[in-house]
């Protein structure tokens, strides 16, 4: 499989993903089996958005694609400024306006920009860890992936930047722990 193939098809594959859960966001298990299972792209939901519509779970992700796709490496005040103009522009959304951002990412984005540093900016606190990095982490874990692969870098140094780009927004050792275990987990799928 081509780098391009793997970054297309896990992108399109974590925006469909996002997009079919848009409608059933913040329901319970049980909410949703009453409601019957999502079989196809729908509409509405905690949002109201037309079906197809993904959130800023994919939002936030094409802001770390595009940031690598240009400056080839990992820049994470390019990342935090492809954020700020996501929440305040509406780039990378699907209709122009950003929606469902967590209060922990937007902090973060918040605190970039009053003193643009990128390693105070996310928050610490226990509490601060909900999937909000996890959700975006794929581009950065398949750009690592495929240097890996070159024999360019080692795991060790692959987490390490993984863990700062997840500090963006989400510094808590618990989601660094779950960023590293996807970058694993994303590289014995791609074995």
């Amino acid at each position: 499989m081509t780098d391009r193939n793997r970054m297309l098809d896990g992108m399109m594959g974590l925006v469909a993903g996002d997009a079919l859960g848009c409608p059933v966001q913040f329901l319970s298990r049980e909410q949703i089996k009453n409601r019957g299972p999502v079989t196809g792209m729908e509409g509405h939901g905690a949002y109201d958005m037309p079906a197809g519509t993904w959130t800023d779970d994919s939002s936030m992700a094409l802001c770390e694609l595009a940031s690598i796709n240009d400056k080839n490496k990992i820049d994470l005040d390019d990342i935090m400024e492809r954020f700020a103009d996501w929440k305040m522009n509406g780039a990378y959304t699907p209709f122009g306006a950003a929606f469902d951002e967590g209060i922990t990412c937007s902090e973060a984005i918040y605190k970039y920009r009053k003193y643009k540093d990128v390693k105070t900016c996310g928050r610490t606190g226990e509490h601060a860890n909900g999937n909000g990095a996890l959700m975006r982490i794929l581009p950065v874990c398949l750009f690592y992936i495929r240097l890996k692969d070159r024999m360019c870098i080692s795991d060790d140094e692959a987490i390490q930047s993984i863990h700062e780009v997840t500090a963006l927004t989400h510094n808590h050792l618990r989601s660094y722990i779950a960023s590293g275990l996807y970058y694993f987990m994303a590289n014995a799928i791609l074995i």
